[in-house]
């Protein structure tokens, strides 16, 4: 019915809408995607018939959105095309030298995973990614030996770990929304004061998962203004350089 509307809001404003590249995403188990058959968008008797499938995963924006709704598609595409980066990382350090590697991680790798970071990041495959991000630094710095550590390499050469990506993007878009998120309100001067309310929804999600780290937060970062506030969470991510959300957590603990 809405496929419908819709379609014919295009056609009374002289709009064409491109069924190819249009689908329909009914959340749910397989097999009831698999009952699915494509909609009809019209009862007026046109060839060919206007018609939308149904897909049980669709690209847009440059994320993966799939019927599960738990980025699980999103990632294994993410990860074939890190393969490629590390490939080009590895020709291009050989070729061209380890200063022009690391312009290249920045521009081909580190973009393709800071890109929707925040809302996929929840999903607990994002070790995954964080194990060819490794990849990706042993590449860029000609780092042979499987036995030396990525520890303190990402600070010293200026890279977020994909979790410091995480956090400092995650942190910063609720920052820039934080009007949107209700506090606790009550009368105690306490160090709480300023925490956000945690929602009670699954801790796997960008909204609860924020809103935990913005309260392990100083409260002095949180009073910054945006500008000042991402340089500000930036240098903290790189200088703990954290390979879990829990590791920076404590960290952020024992220097409050």
């Amino acid at each position: 019915m809405v496929l419908t509307e819709m379609y014919k809001w295009f056609i009374n404003n002289n709009l064409s809408l491109n069924t190819s590249k249009t689908f329909y995403m009914p959340f749910g188990k397989k097999q009831t995607l698999s009952q699915l058959i494509p909609i009809c968008l019209t009862n007026i008797s046109i060839t060919p018939t206007p018609t939308v499938e149904a897909a049980a995963e669709v690209r847009f924006l440059g994320v993966t959105l799939d019927h599960n709704l738990n980025w699980n598609a999103h990632i294994d595409k993410l990860k074939s095309r890190l393969g490629s980066a590390i490939f080009a990382l590895k020709y291009i350090r050989k070729r061209i030298g380890p200063d022009a590697a690391k312009i290249a991680y920045h521009a081909y790798f580190h973009s393709l995973i800071d890109y929707g970071l925040p809302f996929w990041g929840v999903n607990k495959r994002i070790n995954e990614i964080f194990t060819l991000q490794k990849k990706a630094l042993r590449a860029t710095l000609n780092i042979k030996c499987q036995r030396v550590t990525c520890r303190e390499k990402f600070k010293t050469n200026n890279i977020l770990t994909i979790i410091g990506s995480f956090i400092m993007n995650t942190c910063v878009l609720l920052h820039k929304n934080i009007d949107s998120y209700p506090k606790h309100i009550h009368q105690h001067n306490t160090r709480h004061k300023e925490n956000l309310m945690i929602p009670r929804i699954k801790e796997n999600s960008y909204t609860y998962m924020g809103v935990k780290l913005y309260n392990s937060l100083p409260n002095d970062l949180k009073q910054l203004e945006l500008k000042h506030f991402k340089t500000k969470i930036k240098e903290m991510a790189m200088d703990i350089e954290p390979y879990s959300i829990q590791e920076f957590i404590e960290n952020i603990k024992q220097c409050t």
